[in-house]
């Protein structure tokens, strides 16, 4: 699920915009993902976070913002 959401996110940021006579294409981005589908993507990234800490309760905005930090690096 993750794969297929980062394929969207840069099939969406190699879509080209035309300037005048040239052609631009962007690299992909985590701002060309809706709000729901990064989100999803943060989410599961903690849940992964979270079960290699060993399911240890107690660290859950560490693990959430460490995921969007790593989410965010990864579609640069």
């Amino acid at each position: 699920m993750i794969k297929k959401m980062m394929k969207r996110a840069s099939a969406k940021a190699s879509q080209t915009t035309k300037k005048t006579t040239q052609t631009k294409s962007k690299k992909a981005s985590w701002k060309d993902l809706s709000q729901e589908e990064l989100h999803s993507l943060i989410e599961k990234k903690a849940y992964e976070l979270f079960e290699k800490r060993g399911y240890s309760h107690g660290d859950d905005f560490s693990d959430w913002f460490e995921a969007e930090k790593l989410v965010k690096k990864s579609l640069r």
